[in-house]
């Protein structure tokens, strides 16, 4: 019995990190879509500006200067956001976070195997567990703020399309003919 709820607290543990690091994954999305997206806003608020200076030189308007400038303070205002708020440190944050949980997500699946194999035993395994916790909250620790409605996304992305599972058709087209099933 005491092997069962280890087992099973171990697969729990499993299971929270699958979540977090597809959920980190869902945040990287978002944030190279924004990100992108400011940039297009950005380039298209540069290019009027330069446009209307432009104009103002050939043609004597002062409502072309000011929309000029308008056009100028809002490219401006845009540059300073992404410097000082940095989608792409964010998306860097999430990405560092994502790949230490990759590992950690394929320590969990391995100790799993072995401990179900009987290739370690309990002592083992409650010891390589409790590492494991120890690496997760340094991660966690370190870790971009995950938001709920990249938890959602993540949630949906696992359960219903299956993110993350692979059938054996699948699987054997990866691996090398000598090791298909």
């Amino acid at each position: 019995m005491k092997d069962i709820s280890l087992v099973e607290t171990i697969r729990e543990a499993f299971g929270r990190v699958v979540y977090t690091h597809k959920t980190h994954e869902v945040m990287i999305d978002h944030i190279s879509t924004k990100s992108s997206w400011l940039n297009a806003v950005e380039i298209i608020l540069i290019a009027v500006s330069a446009s209307g200076i432009a104009t103002s030189i050939v043609v004597k308007e002062d409502w072309i200067k000011v929309l000029a400038a308008i056009f100028s303070f809002f490219s401006l205002a845009i540059s300073l956001y992404k410097t000082n708020l940095g989608p792409e440190a964010k998306m860097l944050g999430h990405r560092i976070a994502a790949n230490k949980l990759w590992l950690i997500r394929e320590e969990y699946i391995n100790l799993i195997s072995d401990f179900s194999e009987h290739r370690v035993d309990v002592d083992t395994a409650m010891k390589q567990r409790d590492s494991l916790q120890k690496k997760l909250k340094e991660i966690y620790d370190n870790s971009p703020q995950l938001s709920p409605c990249a938890y959602k996304v993540a949630q949906k992305r696992l359960k219903d399309a299956e993110d993350f599972t692979f059938s054996n058709e699948e699987l054997n087209k990866f691996l090398p003919k000598s090791l298909a099933r």
